[in-house]
């Protein structure tokens, strides 16, 4: 895996987040790259998302935690088991409050409820991606907004 260290996966199926979440990472300095994760991803998405961060290494993964949301945040944590996806550093967003709460409990990533502060996806940001890329899981950022 060779890994690009400026990049920034961002796994969203809305186009107007996309855009803002792609003006953030890129205010940070950071390359981004993104792929939608709407109502097939939990099949359809592990094969793409695998290869992609198999591939390619970004340095942190912001995902958007999707309806419904228990079943997407238990996809998610064996997504985050995988090896080459717990190399990551992972900040993950969503509505879905209970899951958001398992999702950090249980895989150490980072995460931010939604509606939130671009302030506070800032600084998660930052944190995600000065951690070493390869160190495990975004836990040092995992509640740092609240």
């Amino acid at each position: 895996m060779s890994g690009d260290t400026r990049l920034v996966l961002i796994v969203n199926h809305n186009p107007e987040i996309v855009l803002l979440l792609d003006q953030v990472v890129n205010d940070l300095g950071f390359e981004s790259a993104v792929l939608a994760n709407d109502s097939d991803w939990q099949t359809d998405g592990y094969p793409a998302l695998l290869a992609y961060v198999n591939e390619r290494a970004p340095q942190a993964v912001l995902f958007d935690l999707p309806p419904p949301y228990e079943e997407a945040a238990a996809t998610l944590l064996r997504l985050i088991g995988e090896s080459e996806l717990a190399e990551r550093q992972w900040v993950v967003l969503s509505t879905g409050g209970a899951a958001l709460d398992v999702v950090a409990r249980e895989s150490g990533a980072a995460t931010l409820a939604k509606p939130f502060d671009l302030d506070d996806l800032t600084v998660l940001l930052e944190q995600a991606t000065s951690l070493d890329p390869v160190a495990g899981s975004g836990t040092d950022a995992a509640h740092a907004a609240g």
